[in-house]
């Protein structure tokens, strides 16, 4: 939320970072997606289902790191921000991730 190109700049209360960090989630989300079918086009089928596997397990990872951070706020409004903000930041670095890894070997370009 506080990146140079963050959707949202400036919101004023909690309701508006809430909404903030959902669509920063979702366009993070989007672009992890679209690197993953990407990669999924040009893997042979072993590596295609190893990747398919890893991301659910990364995916059921990233749900369960997530909720535990929103637990920390007992409930409060700053749960949900906080959630969202977990779950982008967390697309963010396995969008870096992959591309990390399956650049290297010429994927995913």
């Amino acid at each position: 939320m506080n990146a140079k190109d963050a959707l949202c700049r400036k919101p004023a209360t909690t309701a508006e970072m809430t909404a903030c960090t959902s669509e920063e989630w979702q366009a993070a989300d989007s672009k992890l997606n679209a690197y993953y079918e990407k990669l999924l086009k040009g893997l042979d089928s072993s590596n295609g289902d190893n990747l398919r596997v890893a991301q659910q397990a990364w995916e059921s990872y990233r749900k369960l790191d997530c909720n535990a951070e929103r637990g920390l706020y007992d409930s409060g409004t700053a749960g949900s921000y906080n959630y969202n903000s977990c779950m982008e930041t967390l697309a963010t670095q396995r969008l870096a991730d992959l591309r990390r890894i399956y650049s290297y070997w010429g994927y995913g370009k």
